[in-house]
């Protein structure tokens, strides 16, 4: 197995999940895009099936753009993909029946079918890039649910201010940083807003117009 390789996919940064395998993501979408085609538009900026009209498993290429990952059961924000991304190589009904996938405006989709896919994972040997994306995905989704099981409200406001902390500049500017714990927590505001303003007064943390600029110092375990 190519090292090169293993070293982007176990890439980690502290608190953070596995670093997003981007290089081997652009080459899989390379590739997947000669058989795609274009998501239509009216079904962009909204709901994102992973499964066509007749049932079948669809993959979604997140080319630009953003798309929003929601639970189900309690409309919780579970996470936002930033393209490059793929979803549905999975295959997995259950999933789709769980999660919610809703596309912003700017983004730009494309589909084809899951067994395309799979033909062309298996023409050109490409078990390990698929590999590396299935263990980014799980990993992720092991760190989001073992964020919220038995935690704190702080623990929890802590893990997300050190997820923002690792946005883009240039999209963190735009985030509040209350509206972003309480969409992907559902924890009260007022618990949420005291924390936050406690951690400021200790000077962990600095916000400006509800937006965090950086954090000053190490966040404490336990508040």
């Amino acid at each position: 197995m190519n090292t090169q390789h293993l070293s982007e996919k176990m890439s980690t940064s502290g608190h953070h999940p596995m670093q997003k395998p981007v290089k081997t993501i652009i080459k899989l979408i390379g590739l997947f895009k000669q058989l795609s085609a274009p998501l239509l538009p009216d079904r962009a900026g909204g709901e994102v099936k992973l499964h066509n009209e007749q049932g079948d498993s669809q993959v979604v290429l997140v080319i630009e753009g953003t798309v929003d990952i929601y639970r189900n059961a309690d409309n919780m924000l579970f996470a936002t993909a930033r393209a490059p991304a793929i979803f549905g190589m999975q295959g997995s009904p259950y999933r789709d029946s769980i999660y919610k996938f809703i596309s912003r405006p700017d983004c730009v989709l494309e589909t084809l079918p899951l067994s395309s896919v799979i033909r062309i994972i298996n023409a050109n040997s490409l078990l390990e890039e698929l590999l590396i994306c299935q263990s980014y995905f799980n990993d992720y989704h092991a760190y989001r649910t073992n964020m919220l099981i038995n935690k704190t409200s702080y623990e929890i406001v802590r893990a997300l201010l050190l997820e923002l902390d690792k946005v883009p500049s240039e999209i963190k500017t735009k985030i509040n940083v209350p509206t972003f714990i309480l969409e992907r927590s559902h924890l009260a505001r007022s618990g949420i807003m005291k924390i936050l303003s406690h951690l400021r007064q200790g000077e962990y943390i600095k916000i400006e117009s509800g937006k965090l600029i950086s954090i000053l110092r190490k966040l404490p375990k336990s508040f």
